[in-house]
């Protein structure tokens, strides 16, 4: 009896083996399906985002090398730019010397009230009669004309233009001219002195000035009004500002040297 209770137990023990091995072999093929298809498509996706990976990092080195390559051509293109400017720069020196030298016999009449039917010769002929006690000789005068505004909408009268032999006679008409308002200081010359009836109008006469230099002195007065400078003067080509009598002038090479008016 003992021995066949033995058995039995031993028959039962090995069949729940049995039993127990199966199911547990069914779970792990049930857990290992359930964990396999997950981790492939865990692992496809990390093969795919080190795919994209290295794409962008591919991208980001190309983009690297070109922003180097641009950066390169900027840097190429700035230093054109100067070594351009500074060519611009002397060119337009050289030219407004040229320029300055075409124009050097000529003096500018500005501010002479423009009558219809006048006789400009005898106008400049009068300005030089007070200013000098003597007359201009018609030989003297290569050519005298009103020139066309720079600004077509000012209502200001067109300047006078005087073209005479040398340097020299346009340096002596604007110094007779220079001596003459230091004289009369409370009646400068005007269009009363030199017998234009009408409302009084103050002349001035100026050298001839290329359109950039011009525009560089008159950007000068504006400035110089502002900051309450008394004195704007052009000698020989060259602009020239003054505080007052006291302070030393300063010379406006260009826009640049504007900046010294404070």
């Amino acid at each position: 009896m003992s021995d066949l209770l033995n058995i039995d137990t031993k028959s039962i023990f090995d069949q729940l083996n049995t039993i127990l091995d199966d199911k547990l072999s069914t779970l792990k093929s049930v857990l290992i399906a359930a964990i396999e298809d997950p981790i492939k498509i865990i692992t496809k996706e990390l093969q795919e985002l080190q795919k994209s990976y290295s794409f962008l990092s591919d991208e980001y080195e190309d983009l690297k090398r070109e922003s180097q390559s641009q950066k390169t051509s900027m840097n190429e293109l700035k230093n054109e730019n100067v070594k351009l400017s500074q060519s611009l720069q002397q060119l337009s020196a050289k030219y407004n010397t040229m320029e300055l030298a075409a124009k050097s016999c000529n003096v500018e009449f500005q501010g002479v009230p423009e009558k219809k039917e006048e006789n400009v010769v005898n106008i400049v002929k009068k300005i030089c009669e007070v200013t000098s006690g003597t007359q201009l000789n018609n030989d003297a005068i290569m050519s005298c004309r009103r020139v066309a505004k720079l600004n077509p909408h000012s209502t200001r009268p067109r300047n006078i233009l005087l073209t005479l032999p040398s340097p020299r006679q346009r340096d002596h008409v604007l110094s007779n001219i220079q001596r003459y308002n230091k004289a009369n200081s409370k009646d400068k010359l005007n269009s009363l002195n030199i017998g234009i009836p009408g409302e009084k109008s103050q002349i001035y006469a100026v050298e001839h000035l290329p359109l950039e230099l011009k525009s560089l002195q008159a950007e000068a007065r504006k400035i110089a009004k502002e900051k309450l400078y008394k004195f704007v003067w052009v000698r020989f080509g060259k602009i020239f500002v003054k505080k007052n009598e006291q302070s030393k002038p300063i010379f406006v090479r260009n826009k640049d040297s504007l900046k010294l008016i404070i």
